[in-house]
């Protein structure tokens, strides 16, 4: 199969599938989810991916009705049915069905989706362009949920400028990107936004201060200024399914490229796990 998507337990071949409009995700959003690339019948790294995804649930009362390793197994299941042998999974737990109302009642069985759709890497040797914007997000950025929509819109607002991601700007200070993480070198040292509500702790965010470590390099947690964005030595964009790449432009200003060998050094670090093929 190429598309495959998973509801409650039922698999479909492409993208028609019937989900009852009850489902509290499609009137609230109220459903978290993660995500995250694999091949040949695996997911990278699906064990932290599966723990975020608990993480997430339990923040806002949705109970899973499956253990971390029943959702591994899942995962693996689905995956290994993908024709691809690089691909996309997307998973997500809604807190279930119910007629609309606002509060929701106790006890409610979980709605569990899936999908696994070919997926390619990006060019590692390419580095990006952003773009600045008011963070206008609310204070639960920590909790991966599907209300996304000023993400959306900053995402758009990068596109139509023909950049390739949007830096939030909050109180003078970049938290993250619209759907990835944002760091900076400087004379060395890799600094990171604090894991606090202001932001979502990536899982190749967390990589990538692991990769500083294993190379020697300092690590920071401090909130970083668009000043200090703007002047850093190298400024890194990291996801699941970008990995890391460079920035070398922010608002039409040229930026960075004054440690290309650190952040290659770093880059090959985050990356030769996937390539290994060796997943938790």
């Amino acid at each position: 199969m190429e598309n495959i998507t998973y509801y409650n337990g039922k698999i479909y071949d492409g993208d028609e599938i019937l989900i009852p409009s009850s489902d509290r995700s499609f009137y609230f959003g109220d459903a978290v989810y993660d995500a995250g690339c694999g091949m040949n019948g695996g997911m990278h790294l699906c064990r932290e991916h599966v723990e975020r995804l608990f993480r997430s649930a339990g923040a806002i009362g949705i109970t899973p009705n499956f253990t971390v390793s029943e959702m591994e197994e899942k995962i693996r299941s689905l995956a290994a049915l993908s024709a691809s042998k690089i691909y996309f999974i997307y998973i997500q737990l809604s807190r279930g069905s119910a007629p609309r109302r606002h509060s929701y009642p106790d006890g409610i069985k979980p709605n569990l989706y899936m999908t696994v759709t070919p997926t390619s890497l990006p060019d590692f040797g390419k580095p990006i362009k952003l773009i600045s914007t008011p963070d206008i997000r609310y204070s639960m950025c920590n909790v991966k949920t599907v209300n996304l929509l000023p993400n959306v819109l900053a995402a758009h607002r990068a596109e139509a400028a023909g950049c390739d991601e949007a830096v939030f700007i909050k109180n003078g200070c970049a938290t993250e990107c619209a759907h990835s993480n944002i760091s900076i070198l400087k004379r060395g040292t890799l600094f990171t936004h604090p894991k606090n509500n202001e932001i979502l702790p990536g899982i190749a965010m967390g990589r990538l201060i692991k990769a500083a470590s294993r190379l020697g390099m300092r690590h920071t947690e401090k909130c970083i200024s668009y000043s200090e964005l703007m002047d850093a030595d190298e400024i890194i964009v990291t996801s699941s399914s970008k990995f890391a790449l460079r920035v070398s432009e922010i608002d039409g200003k040229q930026v960075g490229g004054r440690s290309i060998t650190e952040f290659m050094l770093l880059q090959g670090v985050v990356t030769e796990e996937f390539y290994s093929g060796k997943y938790n």
